[in-house]
């Protein structure tokens, strides 16, 4: 960048490692999402929230909606609950939802 910064090598004592996230690490419950939606559980909606941002794009974060899966792809935390941005149901295009 410019010179501004001067790459460092990785401490390895202190690097972790994971095995790759696939989707059945990406589902959210029914009952999970509804809970963080109607902000009954901040914790939950904390944590579906930081998923989405985590897993975002691949493999993305999903749930069933009337048999059907659908794709959580932007969300935000407000007083509590769970707000979703954009989901996309399958078979059709991503949805910006109202704010």
């Amino acid at each position: 960048m410019n010179g501004k910064i001067q790459p460092q090598p990785q401490n390895e004592l202190y690097a972790t490692y994971t095995r790759k996230l696939a989707g059945e690490n990406a589902f959210v419950e029914e009952k999970d999402l509804k809970e963080a939606l109607a902000g009954n559980d901040p914790e939950m909606a904390l944590a579906i929230e930081r998923k989405i941002r985590a897993l975002n794009p691949e493999p993305g974060v999903w749930t069933r909606e009337n048999g059907k899966r659908l794709k959580l792809l932007e969300a935000e935390v407000k007083e509590n609950r769970l707000v979703l941005r954009v989901t996309q149901l399958e078979g059709e295009k991503p949805r910006r939802l109202a704010q």
